[in-house]
């Protein structure tokens, strides 16, 4: 008997059967394809070693003009042979109306009139909110009153690098603009709630 009778469940009593069943067409394959690299450029983040404050940039979305990130020159190039964007020049690219049922699947509040810039910055701002060490999340957690933006923007100068989105476990301050930080997740917290946060209702 198959290791995955118990494990999955199918149409067919094999797996095997279960997969050769399916109606993959090359229509589908190509939708969900795009639609899944749209949605991995958008969240993409990496950074060059563990102490360079450099890192690789997202796939650009939404209308208008673009500047390219280097490491998706191949991948809009392709794209740009599906007449799904062009080329403007060699550093900027745009997306064509072609894309656009790709990425409202993919992206749903991103695309349409162009990216709402807030929505973006959630991303960014729950990431930061994710890596922050837990001895300095543990007195956020308790609460379940607005963040306390002196004691936040206290703990955003002493231990967290703006250029690298990285935190220190111990003091390590470098310069930045970090109240706006502060202020975004006290927002983004009142708005939506922070993983984590006891429930303010």
């Amino acid at each position: 008997m198959s290791q995955y009778m118990t494990r999955v469940k199918g149409p067919e009593r094999t797996l095997r059967a279960s997969l050769e069943a399916l109606n993959v067409d090359e229509e589908w394959v190509r939708e969900t394809a795009l639609c899944y690299a749209l949605w991995a450029g958008a969240y993409f983040w990496m950074v060059i070693g563990e102490q360079t404050e450099h890192h690789l940039c997202r796939l650009p979305i939404g209308w208008g003009i673009h500047e390219l990130p280097p490491h998706f020159s191949l991948f809009v190039d392709c794209l740009a042979v599906g007449g799904f964007c062009e080329r403007v020049d060699l550093n900027r690219f745009r997306w064509k109306p072609e894309i656009a049922p790709y990425g409202a699947k993919a992206l749903p509040q991103l695309w349409g009139d162009g990216p709402n810039k807030w929505e973006q910055r959630k991303w960014e701002l729950l990431y930061i909110w994710s890596k922050m060490p837990q001895s300095l999340k543990t007195k956020y957690l308790w609460s379940n009153e607005p963040l306390n933006l002196i004691l936040l923007q206290r703990d955003l100068d002493s231990y967290f690098h703006v250029k690298t989105r990285r935190w220190s476990e111990a003091p390590d301050a470098r310069p930045g603009f970090k109240s706006q930080i502060a202020e975004e997740l006290r927002r983004l917290d009142c708005e939506d709630g922070l993983p984590g946060r006891k429930s303010r209702a």
